[in-house]
């Protein structure tokens, strides 16, 4: 009878022990669950910061670009290229009256549709204008003879799609930056920009 006694007891205290150690498997089973959850509701946060911080880095750069039809809005390349509300001839000619009637010199006048035509092509109404003041340009080229290869400066007038004339020219920043000319400098070539974007007001 006692040994039945004993035998029962040890049954008893080992079933005890494996629901103990089932309840602490459990639990850390539970632990584990709760730990992955928090890592993914850490990450998940840590992202929606992330995209929070972008965002507001674009639109801090968005709020500092400048507005497409704005003369100093260049392209990565360097070129400003503005909407003329004007006919493709009109364009050019105040252009050329603009330049004329501030005392800057006009080299060249070259229609290249003309010169396509000749030469037997097609090509959509095209026209470089190439003007400057040598007053102006000169004490740039003195400071860095290379910027000769853009200088006298030049606009490029044209109308790739019938009704949509483009005024387009190199960026006073981007010459600048080129050539390394001295900031004092820009005071020679900005006019040019300011005087583009007037000739093509309404």
């Amino acid at each position: 009878m006692r040994n039945q006694i004993d035998r029962s007891a040890g049954r008893s205290r080992s079933i005890a022990a494996l629901a103990m150690g089932a309840v602490a498997l459990g639990t850390m089973a539970v632990g584990a669950l709760a730990i992955g959850r928090l890592a993914v509701g850490r990450a998940r946060i840590r992202r929606m910061e992330i995209g929070d911080l972008l965002v507001q880095r674009l639109r801090v750069i968005d709020k500092g670009r400048p507005p497409p039809s704005s003369p100093s809005a260049a392209n990565s390349h360097g070129i400003v290229n503005l909407a003329s509300p004007y006919p493709f001839p009109e364009t050019v000619s105040r252009l050329q009256s603009a330049f004329v009637d501030h005392g800057i010199k006009i080299f060249a006048t070259v229609d290249q549709q003309a010169e396509a035509l000749a030469a037997g092509l097609e090509m959509p109404p095209t026209t470089l204008i190439i003007f400057g003041n040598p007053k102006s340009g000169t004490p740039v080229m003195l400071a860095q003879p290379l910027s000769a290869l853009d200088l006298p400066l030049k606009v490029l007038v044209s109308e790739p799609i019938a009704g949509r004339v483009s005024v387009s020219f190199n960026a006073t920043a981007y010459l600048i930056d080129r050539y390394a000319l001295p900031q004092e400098l820009a005071s020679a070539l900005a006019p040019a920009e300011q005087l583009i974007a007037g000739a093509l007001q309404v």
